[in-house]
């Protein structure tokens, strides 16, 4: 046995929902250190946010990408307040190949930096488990109101740990460090 049903046993929705809420309020807390410096472009940011996320909704492709939207707009919002920096603009190269950083396992900091970028990966494990639970909630409510036939997302959990674990471990080949869908 294995797959969606052993997840299920070792992290059922109500502790993938729990890790993914530590994580967001986590997240609240350092954003809102970040936003301190700056309350006025911050709060900016948020409203426009909150009114795309509401009068944007359910007109297609648009309705779909408030965040983005409301960040391209603090960033502009930024720029008058001198937080956007251009220089590195100018003195970049119009095209240059991507370094690329590799592993080098002879080093005496490579034992800590694989324990340390492995527990990162596992955990990411109850935080993508959350997302495709929420994102297969989601999709089944719309198929109901659409009357179309519900997707069951969650029944690719297994493929979604597989690929994010796949995904990590290519991050890892070329120096990056484990993600989260």
């Amino acid at each position: 046995a294995g797959g969606k049903k052993s997840i299920d046993v070792v992290l059922p929705p109500i502790v993938t929902g729990s890790v993914a809420a530590v994580i967001g309020f986590a997240l609240g807390f350092a954003a809102l250190d970040m936003a301190s410096a700056h309350w006025g472009v911050a709060l900016i940011t948020l409203l426009v946010t909150i009114v795309f996320s509401v009068y944007l909704q359910g007109r297609g492709f648009i309705g779909m990408i408030p965040v983005l939207l409301g960040a391209v707009v603090g960033y502009i919002v930024a720029i008058p307040f001198g937080l956007v920096d251009f220089s590195a603009v100018g003195q970049a190269a119009i095209v240059q190949a991507p370094h690329f950083t590799f592993p080098n396992f002879g080093s005496e900091l490579a034992a800590t930096a694989i324990f340390g970028i492995a527990a990162m990966a596992i955990a990411t494990i109850p935080e993508s488990t959350a997302h495709l639970y929420q994102i297969s909630l989601y999709v089944d409510h719309l198929a109901d109101q659409l009357g179309r036939p519900k997707q069951q997302l969650n029944e690719y959990i297994g493929l979604n740990l597989v690929l994010d674990g796949l995904g990590d471990m290519t991050n890892g080949l070329i120096g990056g460090v484990a993600g989260t869908n």
